[in-house]
């Protein structure tokens, strides 16, 4: 406590002294007392970031002391020992509670393990508080139930009484009708009640004693419709009984005058029903939108993977002689000429170079429908080859197959890149049914050695 107290007191006073230094406006208020103090402390003239780390760290050592001060404040109010050599007593009925002391003979410090008992009464007031409890069980037993003779509901038997002081032990003349613990069974009995005899043995520090109560078991209050219900359940056993022998029970459709309808009791499920498709209808709308993000990936990796092939042609096409519409449409129609011979499956990056030359052909500017192309791409590469090929109308065509080489040189590398990253996924796909297989090795390799120990 006194460290503690020390850290503290020492803080404060620093706060105290250090008040006027500046301190910078966006930093936190629990801060820019320990900013001043550390700025107080270092004495030089630093970035902000040391001092904001110095104020941290002597905001923990605060924070440290004061909770080790009031830790010990806690425990020194907590304190076993009262007047420096008293040791208050549990109260009537606690066992026994260990301490561990330390006791000074001769400035010489010995560990003491000491162990105190519970308080205990005198002869008179046990019998007081069993008589006492005796009194409060005449009542307290009943439960729901108006009397002693008048019992159809499930009685409470309590264990212990006084606070725990007083152990009780119950026993019954007849535990088919009176359990121990104080659950009823009067289904079966008749009108005029069965007589029960309850005891409890009381155990009071060394005192014992014997409580008895005599109590009479009625049958359980029905109301009109229960007592009825329990009347057709007794008229249908009865007509079970003596009609087994044919294929079919008849069900009663009269009883006193009164008939009857019968109904099967069905659960509805139609609720769950609703649930699980509501459940599977938001199933099916994240699923969807997390195919569409896949097929999406799909294309993205596609269209990257033909990158270099596609501007590779139109390159080559334009140091041949072509200008860029005509290479655009050359590369264009080579691929649907292929793709109606079946010799080629559907490439995104072409059909979209196709849908372009479709524009050029339609009258849509030649500017435009590259603009268009990069759009629809909506892969950087894609959009920066589009803005080549419209910036290169502008200016002209001088160097631009150069540019467009360099282009294919780093999308060649990309797509080492890439291909290399698609090795390594495949190779951490392949570990889960590796890791199956191991499994069913090791079931295999130890199942019958288990089947053994067993026998």
């Amino acid at each position: 406590m006194v460290l503690g107290g020390m850290i503290v007191v020492f803080f404060l006073w620093m706060i105290w002294i250090s008040r006027g230094i500046e301190v910078p406006s966006d930093l936190p208020f629990y801060l820019k007392p320990f900013y001043r103090v550390g700025k107080k402390a270092a004495g030089k003239d630093k970035r902000d970031f040391y001092y904001i780390k110095l104020s941290l760290m002597l905001l923990v050592i605060f924070a440290g002391g004061t909770a080790a001060s009031l830790n010990a404040i806690k425990e020194s109010l907590n304190s076993v020992l009262v007047e420096g050599h008293f040791i208050e007593r549990g109260g009537f009925g606690t066992g026994k509670i260990e301490y561990e002391l330390d006791s000074v003979i001769e400035k010489e410090k010995i560990p003491v393990s000491i162990q105190v008992s519970g308080q205990t009464r005198q002869e008179e007031e046990l019998q007081e508080l069993i008589t006492h409890a005796m009194s409060k069980l005449d009542s307290e037993i009943l439960g729901l139930n108006e009397s002693s003779d008048l019992v159809r509901t499930d009685l409470n038997l309590p264990y212990d009484l006084e606070d725990g002081e007083i152990q009780l032990e119950w026993h019954t003349s007849n535990y088919k009708i009176v359990e121990t613990s104080g659950r009823i069974h009067n289904e079966y009995i008749q009108e005029e009640g069965e007589e029960v005899l309850l005891q409890a043995e009381m155990t009071c520090q060394d005192q014992r004693a014997l409580y008895e109560k005599s109590i009479r078991v009625l049958p359980p209050y029905y109301s009109p419709e229960e007592e009825l219900a329990r009347s057709l359940e007794n008229r249908i056993r009865i007509l079970d009984e003596s009609s087994r022998e044919e294929k079919r029970l008849e069900l009663p459709v009269q009883m006193d005058g009164v008939t009857i309808q019968w109904k099967e009791r069905t659960k509805s499920n139609s609720w769950k029903i609703i649930l699980l498709s509501v459940v599977a209808a938001v199933l099916v709308f994240a699923g969807k939108e997390k195919d569409l993000h896949n097929q999406e990936e799909k294309r993205k990796k596609q269209m990257m993977m033909d990158y270099p092939e596609l501007v590779g042609k139109i390159t080559l096409l334009l140091g041949a002689g072509m200008n860029i519409r005509t290479a655009f449409g050359k590369v264009a129609v080579d691929y649907r000429e292929k793709k109606e011979k079946q010799m080629s499956v559907k490439r995104h990056a072409y059909e979209e170079l196709l849908l372009a030359y479709y524009e050029i052909q339609g009258g849509i500017p030649e500017q435009r429908a590259y603009q268009n192309f990069g759009k629809r791409c909506r892969v950087q590469r894609y959009m920066k080859f589009s803005s080549l090929l419209v910036q290169n109308m502008k200016k002209g065509n001088a160097g631009l197959e150069k540019i467009l080489e360099m282009e294919v040189q780093e999308s060649l590398e990309e797509r080492k890149a890439q291909a290399k990253k698609l090795g390594e996924e495949a190779g951490t796909r392949l570990l889960i049914p590796m890791f199956l297989m191991l499994v069913v090795v090791l079931i295999i390799v130890m199942a019958p050695a288990l089947i053994a120990f067993q026998y």
